[in-house]
């Protein structure tokens, strides 16, 4: 768990507070920082992340970012969302999108989230290199389903950029837009996890460097 903070004088407290809330996913990315898989012995139990919900609620609320593994995985996820609500602690969620449908969505309108991000690893080919055979179309559908359902949270879309797909950054971007998602993020593969094994895809500092940044519709993250 991480978390970012504002400091004046004499004063400090959390803006944004980030956990992945299990390690459990139906993918096995190539380039996973976390090797996520199979859910860890010692993930949170439900009564902890009420309990870190309320810690929030007196912090200050601080947006609370939920990340995976694949959160959509935890059956308890909503349950968790809903008494971030209660308590007026924001909440932002990135998700693989590939478990989205028009009764996820709908739920997720209903908890009002900040934010909902999609991974999108590349066109259709690169994408699956990473993510797996299969896997683009669906998380393009559960992007769509997302921008026909969410009203209330911006809808964005991370690009882990690599060796393979870097030269697609214009595109991607072009299909953000066709998409009609708020935004794009370009962040660099990094060497952790699954693609300390994986090495072919991590990018040069030269060509980290070689991101596309100030383009109109995305920004870049290092």
């Amino acid at each position: 768990m991480s978390n970012e903070t504002v400091m004046g004088v004499g004063w400090e407290f959390p803006t944004r507070v980030s956990i992945n809330i299990t390690r459990r996913c139906n993918l096995r990315c190539k380039h996973c920082l976390s090797s996520s898989g199979l859910a860890d012995s010692n993930e949170l139990t439900t009564t902890e992340l009420f309990g870190l919900v309320d810690q929030l609620r007196e912090a200050g609320k601080p947006t609370l970012a939920i990340g995976g593994g694949e959160p959509l995985m935890r059956k308890d996820l909503f349950a968790v969302m809903a008494r971030a609500k209660r308590n007026g602690v924001p909440v932002s969620v990135v998700t693989n999108g590939i478990f989205v449908n028009e009764r996820i969505a709908k739920r997720m309108n209903d908890l009002e989230l900040t934010s909902i991000t999609v991974s999108v690893d590349g066109l259709k080919q690169n994408h699956e290199l990473v993510r797996g055979v299969g896997s683009f179309e669906k998380t393009i559908r559960g992007i769509e389903i997302l921008r026909e359902w969410i009203v209330t949270a911006k809808l964005n879309i991370r690009v882990t950029v690599n060796k393979r797909n870097i030269g697609e950054c214009p595109e991607l971007i072009r299909l953000a837009e066709r998409l009609g998602v708020h935004s794009i993020r370009l962040t660099p593969t990094l060497p952790l996890g699954r693609a300390l094994k994986n090495d072919y895809l991590l990018l040069s500092q030269d060509r980290v460097r070689a991101i596309p940044n100030g383009l109109p519709y995305g920004h870049r993250e290092h």
